[in-house]
């Protein structure tokens, strides 16, 4: 018996003695992570973001293109997406008042017009954001070849976008409207 009671202290005194974590240990862990998230995932939010935006300035450049292509060979602009030498299926399309088409890939709604390609990322059926290229040379921006756009859906992550074109100037920021920044 007394072997027996010795083998049970002996088994409790190395179950006491485990090396384990305090609760204090891992609320510092916790606390460590959830630091490292609340910094993290913003900058992810704004990264996908961009992604998508840079998306939508490829789409609107590959519709210019081909807007110019058109233009050459026709003498004026093409009001309907059949007409692009494209690469890629619009779908839903309608015909606006103007005679243009309007069209979506996903959530990304495109406009065609007379003197620019206009690509929107819509959330909720609202505007989020905007990339419009010009397809003439007329004097209509102040010299700008294209203009970004950021809804107020967007936050602060959309006029970031904005400002971080290189030659980005003449932002204005009508914050019940939208923030915009012409590009050259």
């Amino acid at each position: 018996m007394k072997k027996l009671i010795k083998k049970i202290k002996d088994t409790l005194s190395i179950l006491s003695s485990s090396k384990g974590f305090t609760l204090l240990e891992l609320l510092v862990v916790v606390l460590i992570i959830g630091i490292l998230a609340g910094i993290a995932l913003p900058q992810y939010q704004y990264s996908v973001m961009k992604t998508k935006y840079m998306r939508m300035a490829d789409i609107a450049r590959v519709i210019k293109d081909a807007q110019e292509r058109y233009y050459l060979v026709n003498n004026q602009y093409a009001k309907h997406f059949s007409d692009l030498d494209i690469g890629f299926d619009v779908e839903d399309i309608e015909e606006q008042d103007t005679g243009y088409e309007h069209g979506n890939i996903g959530d990304i709604s495109i406009q065609l017009f007379t003197s620019q390609a206009e690509v929107f990322w819509m959330k909720n059926n609202e505007y989020y954001m905007m990339y419009s290229l010009r397809l003439d040379n007329k004097d209509i921006w102040g010299g700008a070849r294209a203009m970004c756009a950021a809804y107020p859906g967007s936050g602060e992550n959309g006029k970031k976008i904005c400002n971080s074109f290189p030659n980005a100037r003449n932002c204005v920021d009508n914050a019940s409207v939208r923030y915009s920044c012409r590009i050259y």
